[in-house]
């Protein structure tokens, strides 16, 4: 989900394969949960379903915003710690 959101193009190119650390998702939680809002709108099926599938499972708390935030956390924990992708910190 980290991937649905606008970005320019040097910082894209910076990003490239990397996973964005726990705290720059912290960091920018409010601009992530903005853009989750505006695309919720504007594709509201597609958009619980790709939720759905990456981050919320079968959790249907009325909270989404909460869990999936915790969920690509913890999803970032685990590609950057278990399966050695590498970080993309916070500068």
């Amino acid at each position: 989900m980290w991937n649905l959101l606008p970005s320019n193009a040097k910082i894209n190119n910076h990003k490239r394969n990397k996973i964005p650390s726990p705290e720059r998702i912290v960091q920018n939680k409010d601009l992530i949960l903005h853009y989750w809002e505006l695309i919720n709108i504007k594709q509201p099926e597609r958009f619980h379903k790709e939720m759905k599938v990456t981050l919320l499972g079968n959790n249907t708390s009325e909270s989404w915003q909460t869990a999936g935030i915790e969920q690509l956390i913890s999803s970032c924990r685990y590609l950057i710690s278990d399966r050695g992708y590498e970080e993309w910190k916070v500068y």
